[in-house]
C-alpha cells in the first residue's frame, strides 16, 4: 500500500510511552512530601503573617503622617501627640491584621515602643518597635517567622 499517509505502529507506541512518562512526572510533582500542593499548604501561614505585617506597616505610615501633620502645620503639638503615643493609638485600633486570620499583640509603652507578635497556627513573627526620642522615628526589627 504505497502512498498511504498515516502513523506507524512504532510511532504510536513511542508517543504513548512519552505521554506516560510525562504523566508520571506530573503526578509525582503534585503528590508526596515535597510536592507543589504540600508546599502551597505550608506557605499559607507565611503569606498571612506577611499580609498582617504589611497592615501594621500601613498603620505605622498613617501614624507618621498624623504626627508630622500636627508637628509641621503650625498646630499646637500637645503632650499626648508624641509619635509613640500616636502609633500606639493607631495600632490598638488596628483590625485589618486580624482579617488575615492572625492573632496580633502589641506590648509596649507610649514613649519607647514595644513588641508586636503576629501568630497564625503554629507560626510566629515577633518584631521589636523602637522609638527614638527627639527625632520621632520608629525602627522595626524582627526575628523572622518561626514555627512553635
Amino acid at each position: 500500500m504505497k502512498g498511504n499517509k498515516g502513523i506507524t505502529l512504532i510511532a504510536l507506541v513511542i508517543t504513548i510511552i512519552v505521554l506516560l512518562i510525562l504523566a508520571g512526572v506530573s503526578i509525582a510533582m503534585l503528590t508526596g512530601d515535597n510536592s507543589l500542593l504540600g508546599n502551597a499548604q505550608r506557605t499559607g501561614p507565611y503569606n498571612d503573617i506577611g499580609a498582617a505585617k504589611d497592615e501594621i506597616g500601613l498603620v505605622y505610615n498613617s501614624a507618621m503622617q498624623q504626627f508630622y501633620e500636627q508637628k509641621y502645620t503650625g498646630e499646637q503639638l500637645d503632650s499626648s501627640a508624641s509619635f509613640a503615643k500616636v502609633f500606639n493609638t493607631a495600632y490598638t485600633a488596628l483590625t485589618d491584621a486580624q482579617k488575615h486570620g492572625c492573632q496580633v499583640q502589641y506590648t509596649g509603652d507610649d514613649t519607647k515602643g514595644g513588641t508586636i507578635t503576629i501568630t497564625k497556627e503554629s507560626y510566629k513573627l515577633e518584631g521589636t518597635v523602637t522609638v527614638t526620642a527627639g527625632s520621632e522615628s520608629l525602627k522595626w526589627s524582627e526575628s523572622g517567622i518561626t514555627k512553635q
